[in-house]
Order: C-alpha cells, then sequence, then structure tokens
C-alpha cells in the first residue's frame, strides 16, 4: 500500500521582504555612485589648471572621495545584512520594523520633543 503525501501549505513568504530590502539597498548603491562619479569629474574640472601644486591637491582629494564612497558602499551592504538578518528572524512581519529597507537607523521616540523625557513626565525640580 503506497503512502501518499500531502503537501503542506505555507503562508506568505518572506520573498517580498527580501525584494524591498535588495531593492532598496541597489537604489542606495546606484545613488552613492551618482554621486561619486559627479563630485569626481567636479573635482578635476576644478584643478585641470593648476599645475603640479593642483594635482597633488586633486590626488589627495580623489584619495578622500574615495574613502567616502567605501564607507557609503560599506553601510549599504552592512544594512542589507541587518535586513536579512531580520527577515531570517521575523519573516513577513520583517518589514513592519521601523527600521527595515532604510538607509540608517531609526531615529528615537522622543527624537522631536521640546524637552527631554523624564521618568515621572514632568520636569527634574518641579
Amino acid at each position: 500500500m503506497a503512502v501518499r503525501t500531502v503537501p503542506i501549505k505555507k503562508g506568505p513568504s518572506s520573498s517580498t521582504a527580501k525584494r524591498i530590502a535588495g531593492k532598496k539597498s541597489r537604489e542606495d548603491r546606484a545613488s552613492a555612485a551618482d554621486d561619486y562619479i559627479s563630485q569626481k569629474i567636479a573635482l578635476r574640472n576644478r584643478f585641470s589648471d593648476s599645475g603640479t601644486s593642483g594635482e597633488a591637491e586633486l590626488g589627495k582629494r580623489l584619495a578622500a572621495l574615495d574613502i567616502k564612497f567605501g564607507k557609503a558602499l560599506l553601510a549599504s551592504d552592512n544594512k542589507l545584512v541587518e535586513d536579512a538578518t531580520n527577515i531570517k528572524r521575523y519573516g513577513k512581519d520583517a518589514m513592519k520594523g521601523k527600521g527595515f529597507a532604510t538607509t540608517g537607523r531609526p531615529k528615537s521616540i522622543n527624537a522631536g520633543a521640546s524637552r527631554p523625557a523624564t521618568q515621572s513626565g514632568t520636569p527634574k525640580g518641579k
């Protein structure tokens, strides 16, 4: 007698969350690359007629620009890894997180408060 197995239906997958996180990462990388290229062209135009001292300054500024661009790519990669970890941990509910598919960390709850929060909700000394 053959045993027939019935496939188990799963709920909605986390593929949507993966797609959204990947899209945000690609947008961040493309934006950083566009900024890098435009800044590089602007620096070359600025120091094009400056002679040897201008070439030295251009080299310094291009090196700093390369470091800045590398940091932007690294931050984008780290955020993608963090989002992937959240997707593994929370599945489709990862998208509900405040920091999901953002460019940085979520702001604190009291970011726009006129005064810092205290435990009792009243200013100290009153």
